[in-house]
């Protein structure tokens, strides 16, 4: 079963300097996540209770070029950084992906992925994901392996009372600037059986919510000829009034009732 919105990767040039902004404009701690050792990254997350937004830095740009999830961290700092592409958590991903490949889903895996944590431990999961992944393509699936340090009952209850500067912050909304809606729609329905209504105006986009959250795909801005814009985060706060920030390549919303315009 999916979930919800496990995570948004949002690529960047240098980890110490996201962290600072995250925690200067938002209000954001952000711990350090380690290395994916095989795959040329490096990551830092800001944990939302059980979501999480990962900072994602490239150490070794021709084995990221390589990697499943380097490629995309590479071709969104091409365009100067931001949302890479984003993950839905599964509490089943091998019976998600045999349901999904039974209606025709190119999805590969499971496949497993580890992370080097700086204390020695590793993070290990369990994920499914398409040829090609990018904004405009359907997100990853991905389902953590629960004796891995951060998923220890331990962990997560201590998650779900972690309060940042900015109160006790949620992930509730994923807007995504896209090329063509329909078609990025057809994508996901196909391919990992998530269904995005089209909008109350033609212009509106898609969307649909998935769990806990609001995820839209919308008409992006277009410059000599390419799609672009930023993505929008909307995070909820139980602390203090609503604001945003245009930062990291995305653009971020953060109140009591945020959700992406």
């Amino acid at each position: 079963m999916i979930l919800g919105v496990d995570h948004v990767v949002i690529a960047v040039r240098d980890l110490d300097d996201a962290a600072a902004a995250l925690g200067r404009e938002l209000g954001l701690d952000v711990a350090e996540g380690g290395h994916h050792l095989a795959l040329g990254t490096r990551n830092a997350l800001a944990w939302l209770g059980d979501s999480y937004l990962e900072l994602l830095a490239v150490t070794d740009p021709a084995l990221a070029a390589r990697s499943w999830i380097g490629a995309p961290a590479l071709a969104a700092l091409a365009r100067g950084g931001g949302v890479a592409t984003y993950a839905l958590a599964s509490d089943d991903i091998a019976a998600e992906v045999r349901r999904l490949h039974a209606r025709g889903s190119n999805l590969i895996g499971p496949l497993p992925g580890e992370r080097l944590r700086p204390d020695g431990q590793a993070e290990r999961w369990q994920l499914a994901l398409l040829p090609e992944l990018g904004p405009d393509r359907p997100p990853f699936l991905i389902e953590h392996l629960a004796g891995s340090p951060e998923w220890r009952p331990e962990a997560r209850d201590a998650r779900a009372l972690q309060r940042h500067p900015a109160g006790r912050v949620r992930l509730c909304g994923l807007e995504v600037p896209v090329g063509d809606p329909d078609t990025s729609a057809a994508a996901y329905a196909a391919e990992i059986g998530i269904a995005l209504a089209a909008g109350p105006a033609p212009s509106s986009g898609r969307r649909a919510r998935i769990g806990g959250q609001a995820v839209a795909l919308v008409v992006a801005r277009s410059i000599a000829g390419v799609a672009t814009g930023p993505a929008t985060i909307a995070l909820s706060s139980d602390e203090g009034g609503r604001r945003a920030a245009d930062l990291l390549g995305c653009r971020f919303v953060i109140g009591p009732e945020a959700e992406p315009a």
